[in-house]
């Protein structure tokens, strides 16, 4: 005799639900750890530190900006 058995998922989700909650709490919770310590770093030097690369990276800046002023491509 066979029977007919209507499985659901609710013992499954009961188990795997509690671990995607924390997950998604712990991610979160280090996301805003690292964006405040960021944040405060950058309030406390005001700048990023100037090392060459920074130079480097700003002065092609103001190069694109001047040829963009004097319509150079």
């Amino acid at each position: 005799m066979r029977k007919s058995v209507r499985a659901s998922y609710t013992i499954e989700a009961s188990l795997i639900m509690p671990v995607l909650v924390f997950l998604t709490a712990f991610v979160m919770e280090r996301a805003i750890e690292m964006y405040r310590e960021t944040s405060e770093e950058l309030r406390e030097g005001g700048e990023i530190c100037i090392t060459e690369p920074v130079r480097t990276v700003r002065r092609i800046k103001c190069a694109g900006e001047i040829a963009e002023v004097l319509k150079w491509k």
